[in-house]
């Protein structure tokens, strides 16, 4: 932009300032190389312009607001147009009074219509406190061990807190092999000048600095921004983000590197390059912003798993809707984590089973994969799921997922019901779970629930259980009593699978008649491991896999693995038998003689 008013105005002199010494150096190259140096001046002061006017145009000048305030009201008059660069710096008291004390009449414009609005101020972090924080040996250490890992032989350009800081990081990674050099506003100008010239030049790969380099500086081989003193200024992150921004031979992206913990939210104090550009997901890796290369050169590697850090709630909520499977559950925050688990577990699939199991490997407490295992359980539309989901729960012994597993399986469709009651009764028979009164109860409620499977047993296996489960369910008031006592004085002298199922079956419904069941129920139940077994034997076998071998018709099946010889004579007598009429004794005969010879039978005496 600059350049484009040098060359407009051509009758009158230019003056740009800039608030650094280096980007004086820096504007007055690129004026040199835009062809504008036979109009490069020094300085002018009072009257020197009618001598200093060159013959392509009006005198062209580069300073430092330093410079601007040290000489107000002595400034020459030849120079027409004033180009403030990093203009938010030119609003100090010296240099607003300065600009006020030009002569002649100011016009100020503006190129990018910005209009007022309210907002927080950026309020920046206390430069010294993370000084004393970030500067120790072992940090700067790390920091030099990472560079090297992930950044071998790519420039980049590193801001630190504070000087000291700097030169202590650049001697860590000059330690680890890199060519590193550390520069400040301290730093002489011809040492600064040759520092970055260096760096143009590939003699030097990585500028570590605190502030010096985030406004004004160019350099389009820089490739890396690294962030280690962090900034809760939205301008001076912008500022830094952009000195690795620029095209380049060879450069496919700039890579910003921010030290703060993948889930940070974008309104937390810390500035990152997803709060920036207000991104709803972090995915380690990926190119945040721009067109993505798809031509040939090395594919980037990125990270597949995302994370939340959108500041609104319902952001949040549709990254999880969008990213179910690609979220990386364990850098959530609780509450966060239970609602990812809920959520894969009425909407995994068989395929993706595993994956979701595996995705909750952090999970040492089991309280995320409880979470998962009742949510597939209740709300998953796979039935199959829904079963694994209760043997996996069945497996855990936990007893406050195992009640809640005995509820949601009475409200199963019949065939589904019945599976899982054997599930859950054949865990109760393997294995302890909960206190002995609590499986006493699962027990009978399961059996409750499969109430038709124990009746039909006992029925098939003792013709008088209809009589007295008739009488108990056709009775009331006292009747019923005495009806539910002589079912029971009869279950008592039957064997224990038969008493389990007669008192499975009984169906009560008065307190006394509850009361006298219940009672033997739990004198039957003092073992819940083997009651848990005679139930199960209940329930009808499943039927086995049929034989899909074709059974071989004819004689030629007898004579299978026999010599090709035999064979051959199998086929031929029972080919006489289907022509000449043979009688079927003298076939049999003829059949098993050879299968004798074959020593498949053996033979008979003679």
């Amino acid at each position: 932009a600059a350049m484009g008013f040098v060359d407009a105005n051509r009758t009158g002199g230019v003056l740009i300032l800039t608030h650094r010494r280096n980007l004086v150096d820096q504007f007055l190259g690129e004026l040199r190389d835009r062809g504008y140096g036979d109009r490069e001046s020094e300085p002018l002061l009072g009257s020197e312009h009618n001598d200093r006017m060159s013959k392509g145009g009006g005198p062209v000048t580069v300073e430092t607001y330093q410079w601007f305030v040290r000489n107000a009201g002595r400034i020459s008059p030849s120079y027409t147009v004033v180009i403030c660069d990093e203009a938010h710096t030119a609003l100090g008291e010296k240099t607003s009074a300065a600009i006020r004390e030009w002569t002649g009449p100011v016009f100020i414009g503006t190129i990018a219509k910005v209009p007022l609005r309210r907002g927080d101020v950026d309020v920046e972090f206390d430069q010294e406190l993370l000084a004393e924080l970030l500067d120790q040996l072992p940090f700067n250490m790390a920091i030099a061990n990472l560079y090297k890992t992930r950044f071998s032989g790519v420039p980049g350009v590193i801001y630190a807190a504070g000087v000291r800081h700097a030169y202590n990081v650049a001697s860590a990674l000059r330690d680890e092999g890199i060519k590193a050099e550390a520069v400040s506003g301290e730093t002489p100008k011809r040492e600064l000048a040759s520092i970055l010239a260096a760096y143009e030049r590939g003699q030097v790969d990585v500028l570590v600095n605190a502030q010096l380099l985030a406004e004004g500086w160019n350099s389009p081989r820089a490739t890396v921004c690294m962030h280690l003193a962090p900034t809760a200024s939205r301008r001076i992150y912008q500022q830094r983000v952009g000195r690795v921004t620029r095209r380049h031979l060879g450069k496919e992206a700039g890579v910003v590197v921010d030290f703060v913990a993948p889930q940070t939210r974008n309104d937390d104090p810390v500035v990152t390059l997803h709060s920036l550009l207000d991104r709803d997901v972090y995915r380690g890796g990926a190119i945040v912003v721009g067109p993505v290369r798809r031509g040939r050169g090395r594919r980037l590697r990125v990270e597949r798993r995302v994370v939340p850090v959108a500041a609104e709630e319902e952001a949040r909520h549709e990254v999880f809707e969008r990213e179910l499977w690609r979220i990386a559950v364990e850098h959530l925050d609780w509450g966060e984590q239970h609602m990812w688990a809920a959520l894969a577990g009425a909407r995994v699939a068989t395929t993706g089973w595993r994956r979701a199991r595996a995705m909750l490997h952090f999970d040492r407490s089991g309280e995320l994969k409880r979470r998962f295992l009742l949510s597939a359980l209740e709300r998953n539309t796979n039935a199959s799921l829904r079963l694994r989901a209760l043997q996996e729960i069945a497996a855990a012994r936990d007893a406050e997922a195992f009640q809640a597993s005995v509820d949601v399986v009475a409200a199963w469709p019949r065939d589904e019901r019945r599976e899982g009651v054997k599930v859950l009764l054949q865990a109760l028979a393997e294995k302890r779970i909960g206190r002995r009164d609590q499986a006493n109860q699962w027990i009978w409620d399961l059996a409750d629930m499969t109430r038709d499977v124990h009746e039909e047993y006992a029925v098939q296996r003792w013709p008088e259980t209809k009589r007295l489960l008739g009488l108990l369910v056709n009775s009331s008031g006292g009747a019923h009593a005495r009806n539910a006592r002589r079912l029971v004085h009869a279950s008592r002298k039957q064997d224990r699978r038969l008493s389990a199922a007669l008192l499975a079956a009984a169906v009560a419904h008065t307190p006394e008649a509850m009361e006298v069941i219940r009672g033997a129920r739990a004198r039957m139940a003092r073992k819940p491991s083997s009651l848990s077994r005679e139930l199960l034997r209940n329930f009808p076998k499943g039927r086995g896999r049929r034989n899909r071998r074709r059974k071989k018709r004819g004689l030629a099946g007898v004579a299978e693995g026999a010599s090709p010889v035999l064979e051959q004579v199998a086929v031929g007598v029972a080919a006489v038998g289907d022509d000449g009429g043979a009688r079927p004794e003298v076939e049999q005969g003829a059949a098993e003689q050879i299968a004798a010879a074959a020593g498949l039978l053996p033979s008979r005496g003679g």
